[in-house]
């Protein structure tokens, strides 16, 4: 096994510690950096959003709202009435489909899925019998031949 020859141990260890050394001293001098300088931006963020939290929750005291506050909350209800009138526009069109488009479609769907059940109601009926017969040996030979020939018929 090439692996274990210890003439390529040295080339191998080599070209490890290459690759390691360039991998470390990319991270070193350009990924950590950026990311420091990422996470020091953050938390001055996060700091300036909690300092201006706290001071507007104690200047709030009035009744006056802001006008972003009054758009974003007339906004609110604009939306909520957009979205109940197209749902129920939806499920009205979805009624009316069903009632005219679908209508003999669902008809046919269900006599078809009626028919299907009686005809596998009746095939189970019959392998019972069948199945009864032979078990019990009644019948001749021939009509017990006959009825493996069914079955076999059936299920493959």
């Amino acid at each position: 096994m090439p692996q274990l020859d210890h003439v390529t141990f040295f080339s191998q260890y080599f070209w490890l510690c290459i690759f390691f050394l360039a991998f470390y001293a990319e991270l070193y001098y350009h990924f950590l950096p950026k990311l420091a300088r990422i996470m020091k931006t953050r938390k001055k963020q996060m700091l300036m959003s909690a300092m201006s939290s706290d001071s507007s929750l104690n200047n709030n005291t009035s009744t006056e709202t802001s006008p972003v506050i009054d758009s974003i909350k007339e906004s609110k209800v604009q939306l909520n009435q957009i979205m109940s009138s197209s749902a129920a526009w939806s499920s009205n069109v979805v009624i009316g489909a069903n009632n005219k488009d679908f209508l003999n479609s669902n008809q046919i769907y269900l006599e078809n899925l009626a028919n299907n059940n009686v005809l596998q109601n009746t095939i189970l009926f019959d392998l019972n019998m069948i199945a009864s017969q032979s078990i019990a040996g009644k019948g001749p030979a021939k009509e017990k031949l006959y009825n493996c020939r069914v079955v076999q018929q059936l299920f493959v």
